[in-house]
């Protein structure tokens, strides 16, 4: 009876577990390379190696986007850079598709220069800080984006960016 017990759970164990391709070689077996990696899968372990090394890091590499830091904002404005900031709603389709073509417009801008930043709106993750600049800057909706250049408002838009607008937007002030 242990030996039915242990063959079914052998088959069962088998029937169950990946399979691992095998090729033949010249009458061997050995396993089937690797797959190589596609550049998403390897920027995927770098980003998140980047936020563990830099906390509130969302994307960039030269070019940096950040959730909002005021220390971060303060440095900016003192060290003179353009700063982006997207007011953003985690309930908004809009800025959910529009986030992934921002962190890549970032790591393309290559300019050290320019740093972003995400300030909550209206969202469970809204603070009161969140809520102040959200009236300095007279927001009214969700995904909107305003860049400040010398510590003066330059642009405000409403419009949701794909990569390539952010590029050319952020190429005018450059």
């Amino acid at each position: 009876m242990k030996q039915y017990v242990l063959v079914a759970l052998l088959a069962l164990l088998v029937a169950c577990a990946p399979a691992q391709p095998m090729m033949e070689k010249k009458g061997a077996m050995m396993e089937k390379p690797p797959v190589m990696e596609t550049k998403a899968m390897a920027e995927t372990p770098v980003m998140e190696e980047k936020r563990m090394m830099e906390p509130g890091l969302i994307g960039g590499g030269v070019s940096r986007y950040y959730d909002w830091d005021k220390a971060k904002f303060d440095q900016a404005v003192a060290d003179g850079k353009t700063i982006y900031l997207e007011f953003s709603a985690n309930w908004c389709a809009i800025c959910q598709k529009q986030e992934p073509h921002l962190i890549a417009g970032f790591a393309e801008l290559n300019d050290p220069n320019v740093v972003g930043f995400k300030i909550h709106y209206k969202d469970d993750q809204t603070t009161s800080e969140h809520q102040s600049l959200t009236e300095q800057y007279q927001i009214a909706y969700q995904h909107t984006k305003v860049v400040l250049k010398d510590g003066q408002q330059v642009l405000k838009s409403p419009e949701a960016w794909n990569k390539d607008k952010f590029l050319e937007e952020m190429g005018k002030l450059g």
